[in-house]
């Protein structure tokens, strides 16, 4: 099974009612989740998509909803919600075949702790500074993978550690000094 964990997308700093539940995306929020769509659509078939139920992650998960299609309900989860253990989705997510792809989209830093429980480091955020590449790379080689994307730090670094590394492991100094992950966030954000 193929899991993608994602960050909501951009979200307004303020909702109409005031409430941190009700923040809805900035455009550029949106913006940047149908590109993150149309991306994830050229190489993965997605079974289905699970959202925490505050309003940006509704609007990110509709927003992939209607790019990829998934071939089940969209579906709103309070293990998902901002605060909250994401591994308690593990149970309903072992339902799924070795076949699926399951979309999961959440809130930092959870997204970040869950994707680290899952590939078995610490470190929220920095566990990819120290990155494990062997382990990486042979879960990027296996037939089941495990897919980890997020708006911020989490990715970053680790797309300038996993590209670099296969490029000949150079030291990258600062993420805007790498041209390979400068390349992936031109052509993906």
């Amino acid at each position: 099974m193929k899991i993608i964990i994602a960050r909501h997308g951009e979200a307004e700093t303020t909702s109409l009612d005031g409430t941190d539940r009700s923040r809805p995306l900035t455009a550029k929020g949106e913006a940047d989740v149908r590109k993150m769509g149309n991306f994830f659509k050229t190489g993965f078939k997605i079974t289905k998509i699970y959202h925490s139920p505050y309003e940006r992650t509704k609007n990110t998960a509709k927003i992939y909803t209607d790019i990829l299609q998934p071939e089940q309900e969209t579906e709103s989860l309070n293990y998902l919600e901002a605060g909250q253990d994401m591994s308690r989705v593990c149970p309903m997510i072992r339902e799924y075949s070795n076949s699926d792809t399951i979309l999961l989209v959440g809130h930092s830093p959870d997204v970040s702790i869950f994707a680290e429980k899952l590939l078995g480091i610490s470190g929220v955020g920095k566990s990819f500074l120290f990155l494990q590449v062997p382990h990486l790379q042979s879960m990027f080689q296996e037939k089941n993978s495990t897919t980890v994307k997020s708006f911020g730090l989490f990715v970053r670094t680790f797309f300038v550690n996993f590209f670099c590394f296969r490029n000949h492991n150079r030291v990258v100094k600062k993420f805007h000094s790498c041209r390979l992950t400068k390349m992936f966030q031109s052509t993906i954000l």
